[in-house]
């Protein structure tokens, strides 16, 4: 006995609507990924730039911590 694999619910979608009403389906459909990619790596790149600019905000306050008025280190 073969067993049927039910299509997936984009596939019951595409097979009732006309060619140009698919494609701007599909079009949309992309587009949507697309943006929310490009919201999370821009997400992602707000954050690294955070922990970058602590990171330097850390490191210029043990520098003046360290440093001796005559240019030396203490």
């Amino acid at each position: 006995m073969v067993q049927r694999i039910s299509p997936s619910p984009a596939r019951l979608v595409l097979r009732w609507l006309t060619v140009p009403a698919g494609v701007a389906y599909v079009l949309i459909t992309v587009a949507t990924l697309a943006a929310r990619i490009v919201a999370v790596t821009a997400g992602l790149i707000a954050e690294v730039a955070d922990r970058l600019a602590a990171a330097g905000d850390i490191a210029r306050a043990d520098a003046h911590l360290t440093a001796r008025p005559d240019g030396g280190l203490r």
